[in-house]
């Protein structure tokens, strides 16, 4: 097997814009925390954040990407422990989607994301790469480590390089846009039912029996 070239893993730590946003993020998961604490209406509002972080600490450091060191055979190896590879010799070039960082309150919390499509000789897709919680350093380091021209979406939009099998959010990226925010729409609005539901109830909904 080739020497690596370039090693790395991703953290939850570089979800985050700053270690102030982390920190931010902690004192949330501490409020929700008490709030599953003190009652039902708590706990249903915390419990799938605080499973949602605990499935992406589980899932982000297990994300690896790995280029070999020059050679006939040298690969990228991506995903889930690396498990999935691509030829370093049928990499044409790349796609970088990039999608701003979260904000709360004009603070930036949340970092920028980047998903990459890897585009072969043929012009169709080879990989599919999604650079949440990976460094910006350790993305910039291997996209310079992968041969081909590599250009923006929005470049690659203009000139029409881009794949015709890439994934649809890929070519359709506006659309892709509003059905986010609609998702994020209907999913406050049911959080907004479920509360004031859930408040009619009075006493049974705010506390667990025991504070009651």
């Amino acid at each position: 097997m080739p020497a690596n070239l370039i090693d790395v893993r991703g953290a939850v730590r570089h979800l985050f814009a700053s270690r102030f946003a982390a920190a931010l993020a902690g004192l949330g998961f501490v409020i929700l925390a008490i709030g599953i604490a003190i009652g039902p209406l708590g706990a249903i509002i915390g419990l799938p954040v605080l499973g949602l972080l605990a499935w992406q600490s589980w899932r982000i450091p297990r994300r690896r990407l790995v280029v070999d060191a020059p050679g006939p055979d040298a690969r990228l190896r991506h995903g889930p422990l690396a498990q999935e590879t691509v030829a370093l010799a049928d990499v044409a070039g790349g796609i970088v989607q990039r999608t701003a960082g979260a904000t709360t309150r004009g603070i930036r919390t949340g970092a920028d994301v980047e998903r990459w499509v890897l585009v072969g000789r043929d012009g169709l897709t080879v990989a599919r790469i999604d650079g949440r919680g990976f460094a910006a350093d350790d993305l910039r380091a291997v996209r310079r480590a992968l041969p081909g021209t590599w250009m923006s979406l929005h470049e690659a939009r203009m000139r029409a390089l881009v794949p015709a099998d890439a994934p649809w959010d890929v070519r359709h990226p506006r659309a892709a846009v509003a059905i986010g925010v609609a998702a994020s729409l209907a999913t406050v609005a049911v959080l907004v039912l479920g509360f004031l539901g859930l408040t009619s109830l009075g006493a049974p909904a705010l506390l667990w029996p025991w504070w009651r």
